[in-house]
Parts: C-alpha cells; sequence; structure tokens
C-alpha cells in the first residue's frame, strides 16, 4: 500500500513537465482561498447573525452557562450538537473569547480535511500526484470560490463535523483491526456531536462493514452508539430534555422543498458545479477492478461518497438549509471523481490517458471559475463592512443597545445581553415561521424601553410583535446603508435602521 504523502519529492521527480506545471498552478490556484483566510481572520466581528448565534453560545460555554436552555431575552438556541462549540469555548477560555479562535477551529478541520482528501487520492491513484493536490484544491473553490459559504473559517460547526466525518472513512480503510474499527467510529461518532447529520455515517459505516465482517459490523456499531447514545442521554438529562428538543424535534419544524432538490442538489452541484467530479466518479463505477463490480466500490471511498450525497438530497432541500450540507458529499466526489479519472486514464490508448489527466482537472477548475468571479468578491469583507462596524459600534457607545436578531454583539462591546429572539428553530409551526406570538418575555423590554437604542434590520417583519412593540416605543433616529453590492453575505449587509427610545426624547 502507498502511504499518505510518502516519496512526494520522487513522484515530483517522476511527473512530466506538463503535470509539473499544472501542479503548480493548482497551487496557485489556492492564493485566493489564502487571502480569504487571512481576510477573515484578521476581523473581530462578522457579517452573519449565524456566527454571531455560534459566539454567543460560545460566550456561555465560556462562563458555565447552560447552552441548551429555552429560548429567554438574554439566550438564544443554535440547534447544533455542541463539539464544536465545546472546543471553542476551550480555547476561548484559555485566551479570552474572540472570532478569531473559532475561526481557527474552522480553518484547522478545513486544513485536516483537505489533507485526508489528498491522502485518499495519493492511496488510490498509485501515487498520482496532481490528482492529489487538485482533489482538495477543487473542493475548496468549489464549495468557498464559487458561492458556498465561508466555512473553511466561518464560525459554525461544517468544517469540523466534515474532518472528522473524511476521518472515520479514511481509518476504515484496509488493513483493519480492531484499534482502527474503534476509532474510525469514535471519529463519526465525533461528527455526531458536531452536527446531527453525522448519524447518517454511523449507519453508512455500518454497512460497510457488515459486507465483508458482521464482527467489524457490531463492533463499530457498538462503540458509536455508545458513545454518541451516553452523550445524547446526558445532555438530554442535565438539560431537562431541551437538548433534544432543540437538536432534534425542533429540527422536524422546517419543510422540506422538492424544488430545492431539483435546482439546488441535482442541477446547481451535482450537474453544475461539480460536473465533471460526478461524471468521473459515474465513470468510476463502470471501470471497476479486477474482482467485479462489488467488490470495486464496497470500499470506504465510495461509501462516503455515497452518503455524503445521501446527506446531501435529504438536508439541503430542507427551508433554511443551505450548500453547506453538500460539503462531505463534494469531498466525497472529489476522491471518488479522481480514482474514477486514473481508472480512466488506464483504459485509454497510452497516447490519451496523461492528456485527460490534465483536461479533466482544467476543465472542472474552469467549471467554478466564472460563477467564482461573480461570488468572491462578496466572500471578502470590505471597507463598507468595516465602516458599517464602526457605525454600529459607535450606537453601541452611545447607551444601552440592542442589535435585534443579533445575539453577543453586546457582549462584545462590553454590555449585558438582553433583547434576544428566539432562533428560527423555535419559530415553526405546522410547517410555517410564526412571528406573531411571541413570548411575552421577549417583548417586555422593548416595550418598556429597557434599551436606549435598537438597530433594526431592513429584514425584519412588521408581523412581528417584538418589532411592533420597536415601532411603538421607538422613534427611528437615523440608519446605516446596507452593502452597496446587495446583502448577500450576511445579516448586517442589509439596511439598518437606528431608534431611540421615546423616554430619551421626553416621550
Amino acid at each position: 500500500m502507498i502511504h499518505p504523502w510518502k516519496n512526494l519529492a520522487e513522484a515530483y521527480g517522476r511527473a512530466s513537465r506538463g503535470e509539473k506545471v499544472a501542479v503548480w498552478l493548482v497551487l496557485l490556484c489556492l492564493l485566493p482561498i489564502l487571502y480569504f483566510v487571512l481576510n477573515w481572520l484578521s476581523a473581530d466581528f462578522d457579517t452573519s447573525g449565524t456566527a454571531y448565534v455560534m459566539m454567543h453560545l460560545v460566550d456561555r460555554a465560556v462562563h458555565g452557562q447552560p447552552i441548551y436552555a429555552p429560548s429567554a431575552s438574554d439566550h438564544v438556541n443554535g440547534g447544533y450538537t455542541p463539539l464544536y462549540i465545546w472546543i471553542s469555548a476551550a480555547v476561548c477560555k484559555v485566551f479570552g473569547t474572540s472570532f478569531f479562535w473559532p475561526r481557527l477551529v474552522s480553518l484547522l478541520s478545513a486544513l485536516g480535511l483537505s489533507l485526508l482528501i489528498g491522502a485518499l487520492v495519493w492511496q488510490n491513484t498509485e501515487g498520482n500526484l496532481l490528482l492529489s493536490v487538485w482533489a482538495p484544491a477543487v473542493l475548496l473553490w468549489t464549495t468557498v470560490i464559487a458561492g458556498f459559504n465561508t466555512w473553511v473559517v466561518d464560525v459554525n460547526v461544517n468544517g469540523l463535523h466534515a474532518a472528522l466525518v473524511v476521518l472515520g472513512f479514511y481509518l476504515l480503510r484496509p488493513p483493519r483491526s480492531v484499534p482502527r474499527i474503534a476509532a474510525a467510529a469514535m471519529a463519526i461518532a465525533l461528527s455526531v456531536l458536531a452536527k446531527q447529520t453525522g448519524l447518517a455515517y454511523i449507519a453508512a459505516g455500518t454497512v460497510l462493514l457488515a459486507g465483508s465482517s458482521r464482527k467489524e459490523a457490531a463492533i463499530f456499531a457498538a462503540v458509536a452508539c455508545v458513545l454518541v447514545g451516553g452523550v445524547f442521554w446526558w445532555l438530554n438529562d442535565s438539560t431537562g430534555g431541551e437538548f433534544f428538543r432543540q437538536t432534534i424535534t425542533a429540527n422536524r419544524g422546517p419543510p422540506w422543498l422538492v424544488q430545492r432538490l431539483v435546482d439546488e442538489v441535482i442541477l446547481r452541484v451535482l450537474m453544475g458545479l461539480a460536473g465533471f467530479l460526478t461524471a468521473m466518479t459515474l465513470i468510476g463505477l463502470l471501470q471497476y477492478e479486477e474482482g467485479g463490480f462489488w467488490k470495486s466500490i464496497w470500499k470506504a471511498e465510495w461509501f462516503l461518497c455515497a452518503a455524503g450525497v445521501g446527506v446531501a438530497c435529504i438536508a439541503h432541500p430542507k427551508f433554511g438549509s443551505g450548500p453547506t450540507q453538500d460539503l462531505v458529499a463534494l469531498a466525497g466526489l472529489a476522491v471518488c471523481g479522481s480514482i474514477g479519472l486514473y481508472r480512466l486514464s488506464k483504459r485509454v490508448p497510452p497516447w490519451l490517458g496523461p492528456r485527460l489527466l490534465l483536461a479533466i482537472p482544467a476543465a472542472q477548475l474552469a467549471l467554478v471559475i466564472l460563477p467564482g468571479a461573480s461570488f468572491y468578491p462578496m466572500a471578502i469583507l470590505d471597507e463598507h463592512d468595516y465602516a458599517t462596524h464602526r457605525q454600529i459600534a459607535s450606537v453601541f457607545q452611545s447607551g444601552r443597545t440592542s442589535m435585534y436578531t443579533i445575539p453577543y454583539i453586546q457582549r462584545a462591546f462590553g454590555q449585558e445581553p438582553g433583547g434576544y429572539q428566539q432562533g428560527d428553530i423555535d419559530l415553526w409551526k405546522d410547517g410555517r415561521m410564526d412571528v406573531s406570538r411571541k413570548p411575552d418575555a421577549l417583548v417586555k423590554p422593548y416595550r418598556d424601553q429597557q434599551f436606549d437604542y435598537v438597530i433594526l434590520p431592513a429584514y425584519a417583519s412588521r408581523e412581528d410583535t417584538a418589532v411592533r412593540a420597536i415601532l411603538d416605543h421607538y422613534d427611528g433616529i437615523g440608519s446605516i446603508p446596507g452593502h452597496p453590492r446587495g446583502p448577500s453575505g450576511g445579516n448586517t449587509r442589509f439596511d439598518l435602521f437606528v431608534f431611540k427610545a421615546k423616554r430619551l426624547q421626553g416621550r
């Protein structure tokens, strides 16, 4: 077996001139990713309300407060399992709470994921250097540059979850042993503790092992289920049932939209952005190795890909979800697409194989360059974002302030939390979001004018009872203009309206 990244210098030396040029071009394509990472790591604020929700939960964990509790004026739920929050809080406990450390957790996860993808391709292509470099690069380009999400440095669970899933399937490759299977089970169990969709990968790993050994499958399933079940039971018991309600029950509320499956998953991702990866994966299924079709695909790499695509088709179409649900699917397609391309290159005439190994990677990268050119500028924090943050800061410095639907930001400016609203998971009733009957405890702070100022984003609904209380008891005094390229990229890129309590104006 070829070990990960062994003899890289020798592989580079054996490569043709065209392959060497291609390797360097792929590496150069990563420079926009590097700039993107540095751009976000240097900012101690965000444009996304979700990032502030996660920072709120990290901050609560740092201060020993429960992260699974009923919504209140000083607490909002996140809806995810807790591993990412725990890890980020542990680092923040040592170095101080800031956006940098949770982003660093995501970045290190993305680096680990990239190395694992490269290693899987290396081991399945007889040490092909170009494909081993290209596979993680095309994943990063497709998911970051071409319009997915800031997941590589986002304050969110996705990078950690995906890295743990791929690590688990990497450990399920032969040669297997009981310790290795147990380690794989622990990695995938931890992916569940980072994000609930990891449960699907426990099932996939169990089926994979059951195809060759029921004993191995039983060990894997037992270790994973005991770890996940034990932590779930403890969390649910210690939170009076709030953990299960927030992470499982409440997530059933948003509707599942068939049209999103067709438009966003199948057409935009599988047949669009990842078109060549998908085609090469299908070709790889047909170009099976000695031993027949089933022996060829009954491997960890193919189960990773199939399970990832299955999760994408189930989770992405749910209202409120998005393309980051496709992350593991695209990681699997990057691996299996590379394997399929390599197998194809060995089946065609000798003069054609090397050309395919250059042409297909170039075509796949070209496929994401056009959408990347339009999305990338919006993915970057620019001077307008910094100016917006400075204007928000000036409001907070003028008095006690609430920025509607954005938690944690008060803590960032040294104020006590309050005025928070329910997270989206609390607002779904009978398949529709209902903001017209919020608990009075969430409306009262505005009705009583507990805040000197309120910043209200343009997307706030007038049907929202808390918004109506703001409009009744506060006067508009100004606005902060939205981003000139539009609100894509986060809540603070919308127009923001500043209100002042009527009590401060003698009213």
